[in-house]
């Protein structure tokens, strides 16, 4: 006390005079208690609702994942490490509103080829929107959302993104371009063999291509341009909804719940050591 420390005589009172709440318990139950008062069916009783808005919460306590779900969502705990990061919950072909951070699923389109050219150059996320000078909402938002309705209409029709490429638009192309005119040489050659794009605010080029043979013919055409000299040149393809969740029960298959079948509807999969 001596220190400046205050004595509380509840999680409630504690949780309402801290901007930072740490919690160390023994057991599922002894935490339920702090936070809810004793059970779920009592939030608003516990220290969690008595936290200012803006606070941060961080439990130390060794406790299920279940019981860590409750507390935060893993579709909040997503969107809190990244803008991208609760994309990859999800996977296939989705609308991102906002930050990215509100997601709705879409109609898949085709697994089709894609060839990913990196020439090296590091283009800051930061200094990419700064240059563009735009926040949410600008001038020309009305015509833009018209012509990404345009966009995404397109791509539930046609079904293939390079079809409907041509009614795409990345915001960043010219602003980044202005500073790195080789992104705009790259992607005006790779243009010439099918549907192409800048990823996000750079620094990658892709190509989308209908077959991995016609992937192929632009990637050897491409090799020999002394514009591709230096660059990374990566074949990749588009994954479906299905195929992506199909990878990630394949790649994390010993740390899943052997009861868990794999043809349910449950996303993401339970965990082995869930209680």
């Amino acid at each position: 006390m001596a220190g400046g420390a205050k004595l509380a005589t509840s999680p409630q009172e504690v949780a309402a005079d801290c901007d930072v709440l740490i919690t160390i318990v023994s057991d599922p139950p002894a935490l339920e208690g702090v936070l809810w008062g004793g059970s779920a069916s009592g939030q608003g009783s516990g220290a969690l609702g008595f936290l200012r808005p803006g606070s941060i919460y961080i439990d130390s306590s060794t406790v299920s994942p279940v019981l860590a779900r409750k507390i935060a969502p893993v579709e909040e705990i997503a969107s809190q490490l990244g803008s991208d990061v609760p994309f990859f919950l999800m996977g296939g072909t989705a609308l991102g509103v906002g930050r990215g951070t509100e997601l709705y699923p879409l109609t898949d389109v085709a697994e089709e080829e894609i060839l990913v050219v990196s020439p090296g150059l590091h283009v800051a996320t930061g200094a990419a929107y700064e240059a563009l000078g735009r926040g949410l909402t600008f001038s020309g938002s009305s015509s833009s959302i018209s012509s990404f309705q345009g966009f995404a209409r397109a791509l539930s029709e046609k079904r293939r993104a390079s079809l409907a490429s041509a009614l795409s638009e990345n915001d960043f192309e010219k602003v980044v371009f202005r500073q790195h005119p080789k992104l705009k040489t790259i992607l005006g050659k790779l243009s010439k063999h099918g549907a192409a794009r800048m990823t996000g605010s750079g620094s990658a080029i892709f190509g989308i291509y209908c077959s991995g043979e016609e992937r192929e013919r632009a990637q050897t055409e491409l090799e020999r341009d002394r514009a591709f000299r230096g660059c990374a040149m990566m074949p990749a393809k588009m994954v479906s909804r299905r195929s992506y969740q199909r990878l990630w029960r394949r790649q994390l298959r010993e740390y899943l719940d052997p009861q868990d079948d794999p043809g349910d509807d449950l996303w993401p999969p339970r965990s082995r050591y869930a209680r």
